[in-house]
């Protein structure tokens, strides 16, 4: 299938989501999880396989979306590493690994709490948290996902989910799990990035802080992007609204359905960048 007949493809199973199997991640794995075709020096990537390879890891990002932060992750400027706020299993992730291997550039900093069950507790509001972290998630979605992260045991927390996920994807080259925050990743970054993907804590300050912490670390034409830009996570529509869209440091500001993607300005005359 070719990539305009596969986007087709996508569009047209627009509305279908993926996410967690009522299975356990072990389970799932085994029989799902498959690894990127081969590559040869100076061959085609057969982009239509890669994204069916990735698709299979359970997400609840689109396929549209996806494909936007591959693209994003090939055209972002220079060779600095990407840095993704709320990893997750690794769909997002993937995705523009493969985008930063396709184009030879360096990888991503997977930034996510990684938490183990233990990690989990239920909070007075009803919903579930994890310790030290703002993150929050509704009784219903965490029981949802609770069988399928830690029912069989078989992995210990999210982290040796999503590693064994990016082994068995073959992307772990270019992928980079950093158990922490916004604040500790940007604190121990010795080097600008060329491209932020932020979809950990959606409520307003939890966007806000990951935006303070990593905004400033992004080159001169660098991409700043944002999933779930939508009315059901206001806190993260009005944290984008007052720091990114209201701010005169971006331009080309578009959307992709819930993705938002912001390119930050080339630096002043007689400003580095």
């Amino acid at each position: 299938m070719r990539p305009l007949a596969f986007l087709r493809k996508l569009l047209k199973n627009s509305d279908k989501q993926s996410g967690p199997p009522q299975i356990t991640a072990r389970q799932y794995i085994d029989a799902e999880i498959r690894g990127l075709p081969s590559f040869e020096k100076n061959a085609a990537v057969n982009i239509d396989q890669c994204l069916q390879c990735i698709e299979r890891i359970p997400g609840i990002l689109h396929p549209m979306e996806g494909y936007t932060l591959l693209l994003l992750a090939m055209a972002a400027p220079t060779n600095h590493k990407i840095v993704e706020v709320g990893s997750y299993l690794g769909r997002s992730t993937c995705y523009m690994a493969l985008g930063s291997m396709i184009t030879g550039k360096k990888g991503v900093c997977a930034v996510d709490m990684f938490p183990k069950k233990s990690d989990w507790y239920r909070g007075e509001d009803g919903y579930y948290h994890i310790y030290g972290s703002d993150y929050y998630l509704p009784e219903h979605i965490y029981k949802e996902r609770e069988t399928f992260l830690y029912g069989d045991k078989a992995y210990e927390s999210t982290l040796a989910i999503f590693t064994d996920i990016i082994k068995r994807v073959g992307l772990q080259a270019y992928i980079e799990p950093f158990k922490g925050n916004s604040l500790q990743c940007a604190a121990q970054l010795k080097t600008p990035v060329r491209m932020v993907f932020i979809d950990g804590d959606h409520t307003y300050e939890g966007v806000k802080k990951d935006i303070l912490a990593l905004a400033d670390k992004l080159v001169a034409n660098g991409y700043l992007c944002f999933h779930d830009y939508s009315v059901n996570f206001l806190g993260v529509v009005q944290a984008v609204n007052e720091f990114v869209i209201g701010s005169t440091d971006y331009d080309e500001i578009f959307q992709v359905r819930d993705l938002l993607v912001a390119r930050k300005k080339s630096s002043p005359p007689g400003k580095a960048p």
